[in-house]
C-alpha cells in the first residue's frame, strides 16, 4: 500500500502566484519574478531529492507568504 503524502506550508497572506501574475496593480520588476522562479526551482530541487513527484506544478499552486517568498502547494 502507498502512504498519503500532503505539503503543509504555512499560511501565505499574499495569495497565489497566479493572483500576483494577473494584478497589474503589482509592479512585478525582472528581480521579482527571478525570485518567484528561484524560490520554486529550490523547491522543485527540495521534492525530487526526497523522491516526491508533484505531478501538478502551476501557477495556482504556487503562494506567496509575507515576504513575497513563493511557496509550492498542493
Amino acid at each position: 500500500e502507498v502512504p498519503n503524502i500532503a505539503i503543509v506550508t504555512e499560511y501565505c497572506p499574499k495569495g497565489s502566484l497566479n493572483d500576483v501574475l494577473l494584478n497589474e496593480e503589482i509592479p512585478l520588476n525582472w528581480g521579482f519574478r527571478f525570485s518567484f522562479a528561484m524560490d520554486i526551482a529550490r523547491g522543485m530541487s527540495y521534492l525530487h531529492h526526497h523522491k516526491i513527484c508533484h505531478g501538478r506544478l502551476k501557477s495556482l499552486n504556487c503562494v506567496l507568504d509575507d515576504r513575497w517568498v513563493c511557496k509550492i502547494t498542493e
